[in-house]
């Protein structure tokens, strides 16, 4: 199965509803905002185009705003996975921390 269809399988589409719930505000890993916002998009650390069987992984997913899902995209995924290990490290807020454990960081 191809990206594009994918994303739009019920499947999917309630896995990230799911998330988003789990996880209500973005974990702002580049601290790009002074305080907490609301999660608008699940960034996918290894891009599903490079990993389609990572699509559902939790520990693969980061809850983000839409500037900091922008900016993940721009810096690449490496620099999203370094940011939040870097957030792990420096006693990160609950919602970091709860993300990090679960992907045994």
């Amino acid at each position: 199965m191809d990206v594009p269809a994918l994303r739009r399988t019920h499947r999917y589409t309630v896995a990230m509803r799911r998330f988003r719930a789990e996880f209500p505000m973005c974990c702002n890993p580049f601290q790009l905002h002074r305080y907490p916002r609301a999660t608008q998009q699940v960034h996918h650390i290894t891009p599903l185009e490079s990993d389609i069987g990572g699509a559902f992984e939790r520990g693969n997913l980061a809850a983000l705003c839409a500037r900091c899902h922008h900016e993940a995209g721009r810096r690449g995924s490496d620099a999203v996975y370094a940011a939040m290990e870097a957030l792990a490290g420096a006693g990160a807020e609950p919602w970091h921390a709860e993300r990090m454990r679960r992907r045994g960081l």
